[in-house]
């Protein structure tokens, strides 16, 4: 099965980068700074500190989806065997890990030594939604990976698309409804916070990721030449 050699390569690339480290020891200390500094805020005093966890949870994800984006890109010769569709779903799978990997420091203390929960917080909808969520930004890098372009530039073009355009969509056309949906990743996880996210929300919230699906496949080229292992440049003698 090709998807654990690309997310062990994946993982193993990751491990190797000072700036992952740094985002993961930030996530472990992420819960004991929320409950210590939440309350006093005066805009932040009435969050509460689950919501947030989660969140910053979500924030981490993206963080490792966007680290991992370039290293899967250079693994291209473990999926050169695999069809359009195929690789499309080993991408999104093997981001979606990332993230979740990433997502635990922030998720596991809070779990770990969090306090009693919100009436209105359900702990399986808001991880199921996060996981979701997690999903929505790597089809969204699976598709940008059609996108030959430079890593860090498809990179920045991805946080530029998930984070910070979705603030800016908040017009009533039916443009911008639409273009909010496709790219607000965390607008599923931000509707659990109030309410277990009924059947329909559910099918509503897919929809984003089997288009961006959709638009991977299309600019999916299966005769490009496959990408050459690291190793396999070097002269067998």
């Amino acid at each position: 099965m090709v998807l654990l050699p690309v997310i062990r390569q994946l993982a193993g690339t990751l491990l190797r980068r000072p700036l992952v480290w740094l985002c993961a020891l930030m996530l472990a200390l992420s819960w004991p700074t929320l409950r210590t500094f939440l309350p006093l805020g005066l805009a932040t005093s009435d969050l509460h500190h689950w919501t947030a966890a989660y969140e910053i949870a979500f924030i981490g994800g993206i963080f490792g989806i966007l680290a991992a984006t370039e290293p899967l890109e250079r693994m291209g010769w473990l999926l050169r065997d695999q069809g359009s569709v195929a690789r499309i779903v080993t991408e999104t799978v093997a981001l979606t890990t990332i993230a979740a990997l990433l997502g635990l420091f922030a998720l596991a203390p809070a779990h770990a030594f969090g306090a009693s929960q919100p009436l209105t917080f359900q702990v399986g909808a808001s991880f199921a939604a996060l996981v979701l969520g997690w999903v929505h930004v790597a089809v969204v890098a699976a598709a940008a990976l059609r996108w030959k372009v430079d890593g860090a530039v498809r990179a920045a073009c991805i946080g530029l698309a998930v984070a910070v355009l979705p603030g800016l969509l908040a017009g009533p056309s039916h443009f911008e409804t639409a273009a909010l949906s496709l790219l607000d990743a965390g607008g599923t996880l931000r509707a659990s916070f109030d309410f277990t996210i009924a059947r329909a929300h559910w099918i509503t919230a897919f929809a984003p990721i089997v288009a961006w699906g959709a638009v991977a496949v299309a600019f999916a080229r299966p005769t490009d030449p496959p990408s050459t292992a690291t190793h396999a440049l070097r002269d067998p003698r």
